[in-house]
């Protein structure tokens, strides 16, 4: 299996990503791999510490290179996460949803709430005592 890793500068948040500076490594993956989050030991004489992107094209997975650890001895520890957005890029591309516009303050969605709670609130003015029972919630507003 294939992993490369990639020098990427851009946002986390593109889907279309521009990679550069690629290097190859040949990988055995144990049993117990994570495919979500892996953590990858790799033993190279270059320094991988400048590596912040990975694929794994066998698995059709991307991945961001959160954190690199120099273990010593050429060893090097990466802990990777899964790229969403270009591991599933043909996915999202071709879906038919369609996004207006970002939403904005105020934006409302009208529906239905499968459980709701009524409660009684007690007002409690500053020159009477609070209640022994029960719990309270205080809320102070002033003015300047």
């Amino acid at each position: 299996m294939i992993l490369k890793l990639f020098e990427y500068l851009g946002d986390r948040r593109v889907i279309n990503k521009t990679l550069s500076s690629f290097i190859d490594f040949n990988i055995i993956l144990r049993a117990d791999f994570n495919i979500k989050s892996p953590e990858l030991i790799i033993v190279s004489e270059l320094d991988l510490t400048n590596y912040n992107y990975a694929t794994i094209s066998e698995l059709e997975r991307s991945y961001f290179i959160n954190e690199v650890v120099n273990v010593g001895n050429n060893i090097y520890k990466l802990i990777m996460a899964t790229d969403f957005l270009t591991t599933y890029k043909d996915v999202i591309l071709n879906s038919d949803s369609v996004f207006n516009r970002k939403l904005k303050n105020g934006d409302y969605i009208n529906i239905q709430v499968d459980r709701s709670v009524l409660k009684t609130f007690d007002k409690v003015y500053s020159d009477t005592s609070l209640p022994d029972e029960g719990s309270m919630i205080i809320s102070t507003v002033g003015v300047i």
